[in-house]
C-alpha cells in the first residue's frame, strides 16, 4: 500500500472519495489531487475539481436564460413523460392516430360536397316544376355555401399562432426519436 508523506494511505483515499485507487493515482498525476496531504486536502482538491468540471459541462451555474445540465434532464424528463402519456392514451383508445382523423374528416368533407352540389339536380326531380333558373339560383347558393365553408375556419391570427405551435410539436418529435 502506498502511504503519501502525511500518513493518508491511497487505500483510505479511494475509500474516502469513492473512487478507485488507479484512478486516484491518475489524478494526483493530472495535478487533480496533491501528491501528499491529508484525508481532507485530497476531499478539498477533488471536490474543487469536480465543482469546475460541473460548471464546464454546464450543469453548475449558468448565465441567465442559458439552460443547464439539471435544467435539460428536467426537459427530457417531462418530454418522455408527455410521450408515455400520449402512448397510455392510444393503448386506452382514449386518442387516435392524427393520420385516421384527418382522412376521416376528409371522407365526410367530400361526402357533404358532394351531396350539396347534387342537390339542384336532385330537386329538380323532386319538384318538376322547378324552373332552370330556380335551379341556378339553387347552385349560385351551394357554391357561395361550399366556398364560405372551404377555409379552415380560423381567424388569421389563430392560423399563425397554430402554424407555429405545429412547428414546435414537429421540431420536438424529430428530436426525441
Amino acid at each position: 500500500m502506498a502511504i503519501n508523506r502525511d500518513g493518508a494511505l491511497r487505500a483510505d483515499i479511494s475509500a474516502h472519495l469513492d473512487i478507485s485507487e488507479q484512478r486516484i493515482r491518475a489524478l494526483i498525476r493530472q495535478d487533480v489531487l496533491p501528491k501528499s496531504g491529508s484525508l481532507d486536502e485530497y476531499r478539498i482538491a477533488y471536490i474543487r475539481w469536480l465543482r469546475g468540471k460541473a460548471h464546464v459541462s454546464g450543469a453548475g451555474p449558468s448565465d441567465p436564460g442559458s439552460m443547464n445540465l439539471t435544467q435539460e434532464r428536467a426537459r427530457l424528463t417531462r418530454a418522455q413523460s408527455e410521450k408515455t402519456e400520449i402512448e397510455v392514451a392510444y393503448l386506452r383508445g382514449d386518442a387516435l392516430p392524427r393520420e385516421l382523423v384527418t382522412e376521416t374528416w376528409q371522407m365526410h368533407a367530400s361526402a357533404v360536397r358532394s351531396k350539396f352540389l347534387g342537390m339542384a339536380s336532385k330537386l329538380r326531380m323532386l319538384i318538376p316544376r322547378l324552373t332552370h333558373d330556380e335551379g341556378e339560383i339553387i347552385n349560385s347558393v351551394v357554391y357561395e355555401i361550399l366556398e364560405e365553408l372551404s377555409g379552415d375556419g380560423l381567424p388569421p391570427g389563430a392560423k399563425r399562432a397554430a402554424s407555429r405551435h405545429m412547428k414546435r410539436l414537429q421540431e420536438a418529435a424529430k428530436t426525441h426519436h
